[in-house]
């Protein structure tokens, strides 16, 4: 139990992470979360929808925002001409 409170909170402080710092250094690429289902979600929409999201991982409301990881746009090659958008806003992530 005392194991996986932790672990729910490390997201958490991730989350808040991407959200104040939504480019990595060096690089300037975005970061990104990935959810459960496998959704991508930009850092905009994790600012917009933090309630629903810390919701999801502490309560587990089933609403689709579990965030499960965090990556930078840097780290994914889409290849030539292949852009990554958020599943929420249709932003792209991978510029």
């Amino acid at each position: 139990m005392k194991d996986s409170l932790k672990a729910k909170m490390a997201v958490v402080r991730q989350l808040k992470q991407a959200i104040r710092h939504p480019y990595a250094w060096p690089g300037g690429y975005d970061i990104f979360a990935y959810t459960e289902d496998g959704a991508i979600l930009c850092s905009n929409c994790l600012k917009e929808n933090y309630r629903l999201i810390v919701c999801e991982i502490y309560v587990g409301c089933s609403t689709g925002w579990k965030v499960c990881g965090f990556e930078c746009a840097g780290n994914i090659d889409c290849g030539d001409g292949y852009e990554q958008y958020c599943d929420h806003c249709r932003a792209i992530v991978n510029e």
